[in-house]
């Protein structure tokens, strides 16, 4: 990954300290994975993962609205905006039921319009954010 900082750490947004206040990242597996093994299959392949992270910010305030872990069909997320949306949704498109997409939202500021109950919470959200 190209994407890391001096310690070796992912860094998805700020490795070049952008002053865009809506910058998005992503880092995203390479290979597919079949969660059936045929269109017609009544049953579901499952999966496991681990991983351990830290959200740090350069400033007293919140910086960023968290990450999320992502399970889409598509890895074209060109439309999506960052802030509350996380770059993966935008205001048109967010809660649309053709998103197919299921989300864990690591949450590090309240948005009340996205009905967040806190400013530090674990979320899932299958479509919307």
């Amino acid at each position: 990954l190209r994407n890391r900082n001096s310690d070796g750490a992912l860094c998805l947004t700020n490795c070049h300290h952008s002053t865009n206040p809506a910058i998005k990242g992503h880092a995203l597996y390479p290979s597919i994975h079949q969660f059936k093994k045929s269109p017609v299959a009544r049953t579901t392949q499952s999966f496991s993962t681990h991983f351990v992270f830290e959200i740090e910010s350069e400033f007293q305030e919140p910086g960023g609205l968290g990450f999320a872990f992502v399970v889409s069909p598509s890895t074209n997320f060109s439309d999506a905006t960052g802030g509350p949306y996380l770059g993966l949704f935008n205001e048109s498109n967010n809660g649309h039921p053709t998103n197919h997409i299921f989300v864990v939202e690591f949450d590090t500021v309240q948005q009340a319009d996205l009905d967040d109950i806190d400013g530090n919470h674990v979320g899932i959200d299958v479509n919307p954010v």
